[in-house]
């Protein structure tokens, strides 16, 4: 397995890294948006690809799938935004764990 270096996406100017299964075009993006057209205040998704439906009935302690446009997980930025730096690092590698199940 393997991690990219953080990118900034022009398209909506967030930031993000992939992790890279080792298993062709198997990845998991981990990323910030600070929102969009779509999106009009900050969030996190965690995005496994390619996506299998059946992630859906994962129970998430946090935030919500998100369905339209891309899979994965959304958490919007307010719900993180009064935790300490350790609990939202604990939270995203948390997250991360979840959406590796889509690769058992």
């Amino acid at each position: 397995m393997r991690l990219t270096h953080v990118h900034l996406w022009s398209d909506g100017f967030d930031f993000s890294l992939e992790w890279f299964t080792d298993k062709r075009d198997q990845q998991i993006g981990v990323g910030i948006s600070p929102g969009e057209n779509q999106y009009e205040t900050p969030y996190l998704y965690v995005n496994p690809y390619p996506f299998d439906e059946k992630m859906l009935k994962q129970q998430l302690f946090i935030g919500q799938w998100h369905t339209s446009g891309w899979n994965g997980i959304k958490v919007e930025w307010k719900e993180l935004q009064n935790k300490t730096i350790q609990e939202i690092s604990d939270n995203i590698y948390d997250l991360f764990l979840i959406a590796q199940r889509n690769y058992e």
